[in-house]
């Protein structure tokens, strides 16, 4: 079975209600993409230890898997991912949750 393409991910995401995620409040949740898996564990970390609830993920399939889910405040996202540059996935992100933010480095 193929893996659904990026494109095909974001269309079906487009006006859907983007539930609210159980646990912490909004401001505190925040969405973490970067396919260097020592740099999400290090960033994650610092701000578990300062109890903010983090998703860290690898793709931007993922990422956008997860915002269809949860509601984040902040979407943190590399530039370069395998799958979609950072540019791209702001896009998308901005079509499924577009109070959200989104840094990208």
């Amino acid at each position: 079975m193929t893996e659904p393409s990026v494109e095909s991910h974001r269309i079906n995401a487009v006006g859907k209600q983007v539930p609210s995620c159980s646990g912490g409040p909004l401001e505190r949740r925040l969405l973490f993409v970067d396919d260097d898996r020592d740099h999400l564990h290090l960033v994650s970390s610092w701000f578990i230890g300062r109890g903010y609830e983090v998703l860290a993920v690898s793709s931007a399939i993922e990422a956008l898997t997860a915002i269809e889910q949860r509601r984040f405040a902040v979407a943190v996202t590399d530039l370069r991912l395998p799958d979609l540059d950072g540019l791209k996935l702001q896009t998308c992100f901005r079509e499924i949750d577009p109070q959200m933010d989104v840094v990208i480095f």
